[in-house]
């Protein structure tokens, strides 16, 4: 058993695809407020992320609300029940000044009046409670960092696909990246090629 069987006995027995990345892929569930996620690869760092922050921190608003976790280590997959959110309605700017914050270029009393007010942010200082937790964990931003690059290491990997929306509310669903991203097969280039494009998920 792989990720990509679970993916495609899901698909076969109607369960939609609603989004895929470089290491999982989301899955519709029989319940509308949840996703069922799989990933490729218990080395994901978004484990990392649930380990770490997520599991901790259940009540932040900014973080996804994970219901069940199964990893299989023998097959190398993991399979996650976890809230549905939503891509539409963005604060690009946001989300890009979280990223430039974790990166360290504001400080945080600069990143709070850069944001103070935004309507995406239900509590500032939930928001900075994770940002600053990812920060602390983050072994590096870049390939140029003069750092030592491990299998273990955390890539700071905070792109617009990684922030989803709860309503208005700004979600972080992953915040990271491994050192493997580019020796393993991309999940949603795999969907293109097996069913056409994204279109046809």
């Amino acid at each position: 058993m792989t990720a990509f069987n679970i993916v495609k006995s899901l698909r076969r027995r109607g369960n939609a695809i609603v989004g895929s990345g470089c290491y999982s892929t989301a899955v519709a569930s029989a319940d509308p407020r949840y996703i069922i996620k799989i990933g490729q690869s218990i080395n994901d760092k978004w484990l990392d992320y649930y380990n770490l922050i997520v599991k901790s921190n259940m009540n932040n608003s900014c973080v996804p609300a994970v219901k069940t976790l199964y990893c299989d280590a023998t097959y190398n997959y993991y399979v996650s029940i976890m809230e549905r959110l939503q891509d539409s309605h963005r604060d690009y700017k946001l989300e890009e000044l979280c990223k430039d914050y974790v990166k360290g270029w504001f400080t945080e009393q600069e990143f709070v009046d850069l944001v103070a007010g935004n309507k995406h942010i239900s509590s500032l200082d939930e928001l900075l409670s994770v940002l600053n937790q990812i920060k602390k964990y983050t072994d590096y931003f870049s390939e140029s960092d003069d750092v030592e690059i491990t299998s273990d290491s955390r890539k700071l990997d905070m792109h617009s696909g990684n922030f989803m929306y709860r309503g208005k509310q700004l979600v972080i669903i992953d915040p990271w990246c491994g050192t493997d991203a580019k020796y393993i097969t991309d999940m949603s280039d795999w969907l293109d090629s097996l069913l056409g494009s994204n279109n046809a998920w």
